[in-house]
């Protein structure tokens, strides 16, 4: 009876406490509710917090009193109706507990507000209106600093550019109030979120510990001998201890069957009806939030519709009458005039033949300027030289690279193949030929004497020439020396020019040949008889000995003929 009277006295009280509690909250949410709507919602429900869904237009009519206000009522509001279900659920049984604190898990529909702002965020508006500027700068500056159509194009194409432009800074400006929605939505979740866990720990901290198992007194297994009076005592003791126990038992029993009994008819329903209406407001939210987005994103497009085609002309053409406005037919004759001062004017006439100017190498091998077997007087007077170029040429080589001074000079012969390739490079060119890089063909001074004195017997008139070949052999043989030295000058002084100044050069070198004789042992015996057959025809046999005195005496006497 005890335990029936104090189960029905806490079951009153508790239900009592309950439905004091369930009345306090409903007051509480109703006084939260707001008349304001977003944009076409007659349909939806009233019952949604003012601080959470504010609409911009809406905002700009209540004061910042009002507001924080209203964001503290439901704070307020949220956090007494946590705390009265953390009341209840410690007023059952720890299973009921456990049970009650799964509803957390469904409070995760607060979640949906966050998907408004990653919807929100999706659309990626700032981004497109920000570069939708800059392309239209871009394309701005590059028309302007290219050489592009100007005129009417070019007036029109930047009034486009300006349109793109205005379209890209109302864009950024849809995407700054979506940001400013969902940066609102985002906080009064956090401030929500930081009420409800910190109900969660407060509930958490004020349930008792478990009581330690009670044990049984150590006097009942005590080892030493108990008399038949003390068992009897002990067994009346532990039947007493048993029944009150059992009493206790079924007193507690009574209490958790009447607290399941209370959860599941009572407080259970109340919180899913709570729960539904907090996942109702949820919607409401979400569905209001979409509405203002709807709206936003209506007012950007038909922003942009009238920054494309403005109703007013004050505002400004239209993109379809800055494109219309296009007059290429008037650009190109403005260009024309502004262009034509700076063209440079064009003479009609015929193009002038112009040869090719072909290198002297090149020249050289079409056109060879032939030495070898060419008369001596065509070949000077073709070349301008008062002297062979090949005899300086050879000459200044033997002297340049010690040839003076090479044993047998003249009286050796060279290698035929680089002798006749050197022939080849002087009758191609002579004044190209340069017989010091020559270094291969020079290597055997003799190759240069050689092709020299070549060039010498291939003269079709000698250097000697035949109309005067035996004047100089008459006075050759004559034995008073100071008259064969006179008669000789003589016939020299009657030699044509070309003839004279060759033979005068050639005298000349071999004059200084003949200054180095004690080491190339060539004296004017032996030079004259080298040239003394090269200078003069050779047919006769028989005047050899005389031709190569005729050498001997001139270069002998080579200071009394040319110098003195």
């Amino acid at each position: 009876m005890h335990a029936n009277s104090a189960n029905s006295a806490n079951s009153a009280n508790s239900e009592n406490v309950f439905l004091r509690n369930d009345d306090e909250r409903q007051r509480k949410v109703q006084s939260l509710n707001m008349n304001t709507s977003p944009p076409q919602s007659s349909s939806i429900r009233s019952s949604r917090p003012i601080s959470m869904f504010v609409h911009p237009q809406e905002k700009q009519s209540l004061t910042s009193s009002t507001l924080e206000e209203q964001q503290q009522q439901f704070v307020i509001s949220l956090t007494d109706i946590s705390q009265s279900f953390d009341q209840e659920s410690l007023s059952s049984s720890d299973n009921n507990a456990e049970r009650s604190n799964d509803i957390a898990g469904l409070v995760k529909l607060l979640f949906a507000l966050e998907r408004v702002k990653q919807d929100s965020l999706s659309a990626k508006a700032y981004e497109y209106g920000r570069m939708m500027i800059k392309l239209a700068k871009n394309m701005q500056e590059s028309h302007e600093n290219n050489d592009t159509k100007q005129g009417s194009y070019g007036e029109n194409w930047i009034s486009m550019l300006k349109l793109h432009e205005a379209i890209g800074e109302n864009r950024v400006k849809f995407a700054a109030a979506i940001q400013e929605i969902s940066e609102e939505a985002k906080l009064k979740y956090e401030i929500h979120s930081e009420d409800w866990e910190r109900t969660i720990l407060q509930k958490n901290g004020d349930l008792a510990p478990n009581p330690k198992p009670k044990t049984l007194p150590k006097s009942i297994f005590s080892k030493q001998p108990k008399s038949p009076t003390q068992l009897i005592k002990m067994e009346e003791d532990a039947r007493n201890k048993a029944a009150i126990s059992d009493d206790t038992y079924k007193y507690h029993l009574s209490i958790a069957n009447s607290s399941r009994h209370e959860y599941y008819d009572i407080h259970l329903p109340r919180m899913i009806t709570a729960l539904k209406e907090t996942a109702d407001e949820c919607d409401i939210g979400i569905q209001y939030h979409l509405a203002r987005y709807a709206y936003l994103f209506e007012n950007t497009m038909v922003s942009d519709a009238l920054t494309i085609s403005p109703v007013n002309p004050e505002d400004g053409p239209s993109l379809r009458k800055v494109v219309e406005q296009i007059n290429n037919e008037e650009d190109y004759y403005s260009y024309i005039r502004v262009y034509s001062s700076k063209a440079r004017k064009v003479k009609n006439f015929d193009i002038p033949y112009d040869p090719y100017n072909m290198s002297e190498q090149a020249i050289s091998i079409i056109k060879p300027k032939n030495i070898f077997g060419v008369d001596l007087a065509e070949q000077m007077a073709r070349d301008e030289h008062e002297i062979p170029v090949i005899l300086i040429k050879c000459a200044e080589a033997i002297e340049q690279t010690g040839g003076l001074e090479s044993k047998g000079i003249y009286r050796l012969s060279g290698i035929q193949s680089h002798i006749q390739k050197l022939r080849t490079l002087f009758d191609r060119n002579s004044e190209s030929v340069n017989l010091l890089t020559e270094e291969q063909l020079i290597a055997d001074i003799n190759n240069v004497t050689s092709v020299l004195k070549l060039w010498f017997r291939e003269l079709p008139d000698p250097l000697f020439t035949n109309a005067m070949y035996y004047d100089f052999i008459n006075a050759a043989k004559n034995s008073d020396d100071r008259k064969r030295v006179l008669e000789l000058h003589d016939r020299v002084n009657h030699l044509p020019d070309p003839n004279y100044s060759t033979l005068k050069y050639l005298m000349n070198h071999l004059h200084r040949v003949v200054q180095h004789q004690e080491v190339n042992m060539m004296t004017v015996q032996n030079l004259g008889i080298v040239f003394g057959p090269t200078l003069m025809d050779n047919e006769g046999l028989n005047d050899m000995a005389w031709q190569c005195k005729v050498v001997e005496t001139i270069l002998e006497n080579y200071l009394g003929i040319f110098v003195q």
